[in-house]
């Protein structure tokens, strides 16, 4: 450490700590009013456990750390403003993370957030959620904490998670799961069993989990209005080219002659059945999150 000039420097200063290595460098001036700080870390193989109950700085980093078991490869640089007591005051600090997490092993039972998706996303199981190798990007600027998008991958449902949280442990994400409409139940596999067409068994509908609230409080909203408008489009398109393949006769019959009639009349038509089959299919996916409500009473529409 090198102090001068109300100047204090740290150079290439190693560590083992946490089960692996710290490698850190900065600086701290006090000559300005209030003092000020920059700092760059390097954690290599940090028992994660360990280094989130022990850190308040990444702590607020991660809302999920105390549900997370194994190791974490991070860097981060930060900067900001000094307390009284020479602590980093939060809502000044800025900076950028890379985080890598290796072997993991997800507990839900010790993060509300997760607690709380689990009881309600009866398709996934969270504790098998593999979140090996995933790294995350993430930076942070006057007490807001933003992590650019991420993918995972749960069985064959693909998921995307983006949003932000703030040091004061307020939440603002959304987690988007892309769900084969074998996990939706029974009601809409009725709905799609109706059409005669091998296509129906790939559909996939997208579910967004808007998550707010607070660390320890959290809340849920789902957002159907994208899968309904999904699954209602391919539906329509695979019955359209299922009566197309009929011929023009059978088209008539049941969307309105669309090749034969006038546009008007035509777009009448298909708009009406359309309408129709998009009432159904958010009639069946309402039901479905109703149901979960009414057991659960977390996830609120």
């Amino acid at each position: 450490m090198v102090i001068k000039d109300g100047k204090a420097e740290l150079k290439n200063m190693s560590s083992n700590i946490f089960d692996g290595d710290l490698a850190i460098s900065g600086l701290v001036d006090t000559k300005p009013k209030i003092p000020t700080f920059n700092m760059s870390l390097g954690m290599n193989s940090f028992d994660i456990s360990q280094s989130f109950n022990q850190l308040d700085l990444l702590q607020n980093l991660a809302p999920i750390a105390k549900a997370l078991k194994g190791k974490l490869n991070t860097s981060i640089k930060l900067s900001g403003l000094l307390d009284n007591e020479f602590k980093p005051n939060l809502q000044t600090v800025s900076g950028n993370a890379l985080a890598e997490l290796l072997t993991t092993k997800i507990e839900p039972k010790n993060a509300a957030i997760l607690n709380l998706l689990g009881d309600n996303i009866n398709f996934i199981d969270f504790e098998k959620l593999d979140l090996k190798n995933l790294k995350t990007d993430i930076s942070f600027k006057d007490g807001q904490v933003a992590i650019k998008p991420f993918n995972l991958k749960y069985q064959d449902i693909d998921i995307k998670v983006e949003g932000t949280h703030g040091f004061d442990k307020s939440l603002l994400y959304n987690a988007v799961f892309d769900v084969p409409t074998k996990y939706l139940g029974s009601e809409v596999n009725r709905l799609i069993g109706k059409i005669d067409n091998e296509s129906v068994n790939d559909i996939s509908i997208p579910v967004t989990a808007n998550i707010g609230g607070t660390f320890t409080a959290p809340t849920v909203k789902t957002d159907l209005t994208s899968g309904v408008s999904l699954l209602t489009q391919k539906l329509v398109e695979i019955e359209k080219q299922k009566l197309i393949n009929k011929g023009k006769d059978e088209i008539g019959n049941i969307l309105g002659d669309i090749l034969n009639k006038p546009k008007d009349s035509t777009t009448t038509k298909t708009d009406s059945t359309k309408t129709k089959l998009e009432e159904s299919v958010k009639d069946v996916l309402d039901n479905l999150f109703k149901k979960k409500k009414t057991e659960k009473d977390t996830i609120k529409e």
